[in-house]
């Protein structure tokens, strides 16, 4: 897996990798990333994102998706601390 933005790793792994939203692997992750940017612009485009399977998934999981960003940015803070 190559993610040439240091920032957009850190994203991949907050918001697919902690399972947040099941059924994105690896590689859809950072290719979602990579186009989109952020998850909030994801969960706003989803409507352009390529096959109906993974647009679902997207949906149905978005507040999961939402909770672990904010879950892992909540961590960051503590640790940080």
């Amino acid at each position: 897996m190559l993610i040439e933005d240091p920032d957009n790793y850190v994203r991949v792994q907050q918001y697919f990798m902690n399972a947040a939203v099941e059924g994105i692997g690896d590689v859809r992750a950072v290719q979602l990333i990579s186009k989109f940017g952020t998850l909030e612009n994801l969960l706003k485009c989803v409507d352009q994102v390529e096959g109906e399977r993974i647009r679902e998934t997207l949906i149905t999981h978005a507040d999961q998706a939402i909770l672990s960003k904010n879950v892992v940015l909540l961590s960051t803070f503590i640790f940080a601390c």
